[in-house]
């Protein structure tokens, strides 16, 4: 690794003619990198205790041994939170049928034959809530100017018009219309007497949906549904307790905790390798790979910082060495300053991202990138400042955790090829 970095700062001295000769083939790796998961609300450092009790008739048989709220400590005695999760129910639905009309064309698009295929769907629910006891003291941000509310929607008007009917039907009660206004019923609970207040209530249900296969027969769906379908929802029962209370625990975290999150974005790579640079550069993007893969949620990324200066460094000269003006440059530029600010983002470089984002807010070909990764960066910096914290990396690393315990987010960062 250390070869590789010299290699990478002695190489940016000479300058390499014929690389703005090139046209670039842009494409891109994926990265993976640790940080803290950020909680919604905030809570005093020396305040966070919390408890965390099952109930219901399926809340048996769970394995709770590591699940936790990251960042607390439990207190059973005086919690500042206390969590209950309830799974109290479980129900297969009524399978509904299903058909289309499909009809087999000749070469000329005319219809030669047709039949109906008939299918059946059902769907198997597993109930529970989660109940959140204690303050609420939460995180928002918006960059954007509230703006007046406008008149009635047409759903809305409909609504009004058809309460208005059934208020003006004589056969219809009081009663009977409320009954109607309100379909949802309540079968589960939290815990009663308690000093805290309730701050949210969770649905963590777990759903499963299946379909029999499709058949000409509505009798031959119906028993493919029978004896396969149906066996298979039912058996959803015994697992949905584990999976609804993994929920809970993770949208516990998301409300409170600092869990462990894997974020995935892409470093961008020059596929071709006839171009000059893509040696270098794609050397430099595997570092960072590897660099960022040694980064843990618990422990500061001062190390890992320092090891990525010379890869920083490269993607800095990338940046400034091609011209927007040039449409083979321009591709190289915006990869190297996508690459850059990713860099800088996942490292918990706010200022960086935002000095190297502003400088190319005006462009009509960069801009709308760096507006949305300073509008990214600009976030994330509001979101630590109000929790804190100067970094998504905790000071921690007594924090034990296990593979299972990390949140892997949804791939972030352009999707776009370079152009």
């Amino acid at each position: 690794m250390k070869n590789l970095l010299l290699l990478i700062m002695l190489s940016m001295v000479f300058t390499m003619s014929d690389t703005q000769a090139q046209n670039a083939n842009i494409g891109s790796k994926a990265c993976y990198v640790q940080k803290a998961g950020l909680p919604i609300n905030y809570t005093d450092a020396d305040a966070r205790y919390y408890s965390l009790v099952t109930k219901g008739s399926y809340a048996y048989g769970l394995d709770n041994e590591n699940k936790r709220l990251f960042g607390w400590q439990v207190d059973e005695v005086n919690p500042v939170i206390k969590a209950v999760v309830s799974l109290y129910g479980f129900s297969v639905n009524s399978p509904k049928r299903q058909s289309k009309k499909v009809e087999k064309k000749d070469k000329d698009g005319k219809v030669i034959s047709s039949y109906t295929e008939y299918w059946y769907e059902g769907r198997a629910v597993g109930n529970g809530t989660l109940y959140i006891y204690g303050h609420q003291n939460e995180f928002s941000y918006s960059t954007k100017t509230p703006k007046a509310k406008k008149g009635p929607t047409k759903a809305e008007l409909r609504a009004e018009e058809e309460q208005k009917k059934l208020e003006d039907n004589p056969f219809l009660t009081e009663e009977v219309i409320d009954d109607l206004g309100s379909s949802e019923i309540e079968e589960d609970s939290g815990l009663e007497g308690l000093e805290l207040p309730l701050a949210r209530r969770i649905n963590i249900d777990k759903v499963k949906t299946m379909s029999s296969n499709k058949f000409k027969s509505g009798y031959a769906a119906l028993q493919d549904y029978r004896t396969r379908v149906y066996p298979a929802l039912s058996d959803f029962r015994a697992a949905y307790p584990q999976g609804a209370y993994n929920n809970a625990i993770n949208a516990l975290n998301r409300q409170y905790g600092f869990a462990p999150n894997k974020s995935i974005f892409r470093l961008k790579t020059i596929k071709n390798d006839k171009h000059p640079e893509s040696k270098l550069w794609n050397n430099a993007t595997d570092a960072a790979i590897q660099i960022f893969k040694l980064v843990r949620f618990n422990k500061p990324v001062a190390k890992q910082k320092s090891s990525m200066m010379a890869i920083i460094d490269y993607f800095v000269t990338q940046v400034e060495r091609n011209s927007e003006d040039d449409k083979k440059q321009r591709k190289v530029k915006k990869a190297a300053l996508e690459n850059l600010m990713n860099i800088y983002y996942f490292l918990d470089m706010h200022d960086e991202v935002l000095a190297i984002a502003g400088k190319h807010l005006e462009s009509k070909k960069l801009g709308k990138m760096a507006e949305r990764m300073e509008a990214k960066s600009k976030r994330q910096s509001a979101h630590l400042a109000f929790l804190k914290m100067n970094s998504a990396h905790l000071d921690d690393d007594t924090m034990e955790f296990d593979e299972g315990d990390i949140v892997e987010l949804e791939e972030e960062g352009e999707a776009d090829d370079g152009k």
